[in-house]
This record gives structure tokens, C-alpha cells and sequence, in this order.
């Protein structure tokens, strides 16, 4: 049939979740094999595989396209990565494209120092440390285009801090690490990591921070297009898209837009941040929807937060191995679609806006504890729209 893709198994899998039956929840199923394969060799250290630098090339265009590239990096080794582009300034034009990396021993496609890169429709599955990624906060106008990162877990060995990197935090991996949002996110998937799956952790970093500090202030800057992500079954209690410390603070508003954010422990954290608007969303089947902490200025509208969807009810009735959704909270089971444990911080931004902002789904959850919204008594209603 036109538009579709007959896969034939070698065994029997529990059947997923199809675009017939959701769309919105339907698995994403994607070819780890390519005809090209860049396999690591045999190392002392069983935590270290091969990597693939590009470096110093600017205004040259560069493709790295339909390649599989197996067992690369090498733990606590800093710039050894599977896909590496390493301070090639801006780079229009080039394009990291329709590329496997999977079994990572450190983190996928880097743009360190590198502007106006194109990074579309890589594959990236059970790899450790952060996955898709600008290194420094000095990176801009890059494109990160229908990306798939699946499994992204914890290494055993963290890049080691002193050298001229700065602090790493990949002991707490995201799929999408973003320490300049002045780049662009577009309909890419992050799911199953051990920690999130999209980082905001703008600042700059590295020996050559001198060179950029009166330029870019990552942590000010505007955030280019963040649309149409997916972000599924991740973790991290401060959020599948996480947005705790060192803090966002954009001099413009930046827009989140057009998100399916499920399954998750946390589906969204926005802590100590503010000028921030999220829209046309879907929070469903996560132990807790969105938590604001802190932060002024922000928005949610038009959106629709689940507490358990029809999909995933289904799905227990037709898996008995799989059980509800609920978060541990003083030895309570819980789920909570909305929490607000904010209080004044910023001056000037007017809190928190909740405008057409749908509800549901949060009866007959199989948790204890079930609120729609939970305020704690920093909360002032006065200063709520809703």
C-alpha cells in the first residue's frame, strides 16, 4: 500500500501501539542498518571505541550522510565522540543526515564551535552520556531536523572536569543537550533515556569563553524554533524537557510549541526561569504533566494535559504485566496533571497564565493520590489567570 512499509519479523513482539489505534501514542519504529558501517575495533579499554572528527573546515560543505556507525567514542576521553564537528565556525550547507549511531560508548552527534549545521534524521540507540548536542553555548543557527534518540543512559566514566571543558553533566544524560537555544528543534523524538530528553542548559562553557562572552549569553539569547518534538518514557524527576539550573532567563520570549510529551515521570520543569510560553500541546500519561518552580512570566495555553489517556488504559487491559503511572510522594502513589510551587522571584513578569488549558482523564487512574492541579502555600490565586 502506498505510504507504507511492510516489516516481516523473525519472532513474535508484543504488539505495539499503531497510528491506527492513536495518533498520538503510536511507537516510533526506525531501520538501524545502512549498506555503509563504521565499526570500532578492539581496545584495551572495553569502554573505549573509535571516533570521527571533523575539524577546522569552515564555508566547506561537508556531508556525512546514510553511514551506520557502531561501538564509537570512549568514555571519560574529552572530544572522542561517534560524529564530531570541532570548530569549524559557520558551515552552510553541510549536513549530518540518515545516520545510525547506536551501542555510543560516549554520546552521538556533537557541534562544538560549528554554526549552521543541518543534523536530520540520524538514528541514535542505547547510547551513553548526552546524545544529540552543542557543546560550549557558543554554537548557533544549527538545525536539528526529525532526529530519533532511543535508550540514552548513564556511562560509567564522566568526562573528567579541569581540562577546557568545564563541568559535564552527562552523569545525568539528555537525548538533546542544549546549552545555546539560539538553534532550532524540529520534530525530533527523544525517548527512553535515564535521565531527559531535552536539556536546556544554556551557558557558556570551555578555555575559550573569552572569545564569545560579550557576544552570546546562551542563558539570554532568543530560542531560534522548538516545534513539534515528541518526548516519551524518560526519567528524570526535573523533567523529560527539563529547564532546571543554571536557569533560562530569555530577554524574548521563547515559544515551545506544538509538543507530545507522555509517559514520562515529569513531563515538563520549569525551575527558576521566566518569559516562557508553551502551546498547542499534549501532556498525557506522565506521573506529574508540567511543573512550574520559581519561574515568572510563563504561559501555557491551548493545550491539553492527560492524566491517563484512553491509549494507555487500553494498553493494561491488554498487557496485564503493565501496571499505572504514579510518582512516590511520602510513600503515596500520585499523579498530578499541573503543579504550582512558585513564589515571586523575578519582578515584573506576573507569574503564571493557564489559558485554554483542557483537563481530563484523571479518574480511575490506579493512583492513590490524584489532583488535577496542586498549589502549595507560596501560591497566590490572585495572581493566576486562568
Amino acid at each position: 500500500k502506498a505510504g507504507y512499509v511492510e516489516l516481516r519479523l523473525n519472532s513474535a513482539i508484543t504488539r505495539p501501539t499503531t497510528e491506527i489505534e492513536s495518533k498520538d501514542f503510536a511507537v516510533e519504529v526506525a531501520l538501524l542498518s545502512r549498506n555503509i558501517v563504521f565499526k570500532a575495533g578492539t581496545d584495551i579499554n572495553p569502554l573505549h571505541g573509535g571516533h570521527f572528527m571533523i575539524m577546522h573546515t569552515p564555508l566547506i560543505e561537508q556531508t556525512v550522510q546514510g553511514i551506520d556507525v557502531q561501538g564509537f567514542g570512549q568514555q571519560g576521553t574529552l572530544g572522542k565522540y561517534p560524529i564530531h564537528f570541532h570548530f569549524c565556525g559557520d558551515v552552510p550547507g553541510s549536513v549530518v543526515a540518515k545516520n545510525t549511531i547506536r551501542q555510543s560508548f560516549q554520546r552521538c552527534v556533537v557541534v562544538h564551535g560549528t554554526n549552521k549545521l543541518r543534523i536530520e534524521e540520524n538514528v541514535a540507540f542505547d547510547t551513553k552520556g548526552h546524545c544529540f548536542l552543542t557543546e560550549d553555548g557558543m554554537e548557533i543557527d544549527n538545525k536539528f531536523i526529525r532526529n530519533l534518540g532511543a535508550q540514552t543512559g548513564v556511562p560509567d566514566v564522566i568526562i573528567p572536569e579541569g581540562l577546557t571543558n568545564g563541568k559535564e553533566s552527562d552523569a545525568e544524560p539528555a537525548t538533546f543537550w542544549i546549552t545555546n537555544p539560539t538553534n532550532s528543534f524540529v520534530d525530533n523524538v527523544a525517548a527512553g533515556s535515564e535521565s531527559s530528553g531535552f536539556w536546556f542548559e544554556p551557558y557558556l562553557r570551555g578555555d575559550r569563553e573569552y572569545l564569545f562572552k560579550d557576544i552570546i549569553r546562551p542563558e539570554r539569547d532568543p530560542l531560534t524554533l522548538f516545534k513539534g518534538n515528541v518526548v516519551h518514557s524518560n526519567m528524570d524527576r526535573r523533567g523529560a524537557i527539563r529547564m532546571y539550573e543554571p536557569g533560562y532567563l530569555p530577554d524574548t520570549i521563547a515559544t515551545l510549541e506544538g509538543l507530545k510529551v507522555y509517559r514520562n515521570n515529569v513531563g515538563i520543569f520549569i525551575h527558576k526561569n521566566y518569559n516562557f510560553v508553551v502551546a498547542n500541546s499534549l501532556f498525557a500519561d506522565n506521573t506529574l504533566g508540567i511543573d512550574i518552580d520559581r519561574a515568572e512570566g510563563v504561559t501555557v495555553r491551548d493545550t491539553v494535559v492527560i492524566g491517563q489517556s484512553d491509549s494507555y488504559s487500553a494498553l493494561m487491559r491488554r498487557q496485564p504485566a503493565v501496571g499505572p503511572i504514579c510518582g512516590q510522594r511520602n510513600g503515596i502513589n500520585y499523579r498530578t496533571g499541573l503543579d504550582l510551587h512558585t513564589w515571586t522571584i523575578f519582578k515584573g513578569y506576573g507569574g503564571s497564565t493557564m489559558k485554554n488549558v483542557q483537563f481530563r482523564g484523571f479518574e480511575d487512574t490506579g493512583c492513590t493520590s490524584v489532583k488535577t492541579i496542586r498549589m502549595d502555600k507560596h501560591v497566590s490565586t490572585t495572581l493566576l489567570n486562568w
